[in-house]
């Protein structure tokens, strides 16, 4: 599990850290400086193919995080991702 969260000292600096195995490591790659949100979500979308994952689903309402991630797919591709999902939808419709 990922957890990303501003450093509560000064509010500035975002941290992230990795839970697995009962412990917990610091992510630094995961450390940018992004506020946007749709950002983010490629990046890490491409830490989870540089650390091996094939298949990610991604969960947006956004049109813009499509748009995205067609522009970064050429990048996850030579990183070892197969096959990128896009989920949309809103309450209960899906698609």
């Amino acid at each position: 599990m990922l957890v990303s969260s501003f450093d509560i000292s000064d509010r500035t600096g975002l941290l992230s850290y990795e839970w697995s195995g009962g412990s917990v490591t610091e992510v630094p790659e995961l450390n940018a400086d992004i506020e946007e949100a749709d950002l983010r979500t490629v990046l890490h979308a491409l830490h989870a193919t540089k650390i091996g994952s094939k298949r990610l689903v991604v969960l947006s309402s956004d049109t813009d995080v499509l748009i995205l991630f067609l522009y970064y797919w050429s990048e996850l591709k030579s990183e070892g991702l197969e096959e990128l999902w896009i989920k949309t939808g809103v309450r209960d419709t899906s698609r």
